[in-house]
């Protein structure tokens, strides 16, 4: 990457976790870089993150960073 911009779209939260919404977009070697990310957190009863869980397109970042031919987007 030479510089990833993020940017959220949304946050849901309450007292036990959090999920939020972002992209993020980026030049990457093969491509332009332009990602969905979903991001839960768990909170436990001391208020502290206890658990992250990651959701995005990995066949996107294998194209655009690793330059691997699995996404249909993939550009000679």
């Amino acid at each position: 990457f030479k510089s990833l911009v993020e940017n959220a779209k949304f946050i849901i939260a309450n007292d036990t976790g959090a999920a939020v919404i972002w992209h993020g977009e980026s030049e990457a070697l093969y491509d332009t870089y332009n990602n969905k990310y979903v991001y839960i957190y768990e909170v436990n009863d001391e208020g502290l993150v206890s658990s992250i869980t990651e959701y995005t397109d990995l066949l996107l970042s294998a194209s655009s960073l690793l330059g691997q031919k699995f996404n249909t987007n993939f550009k000679e």
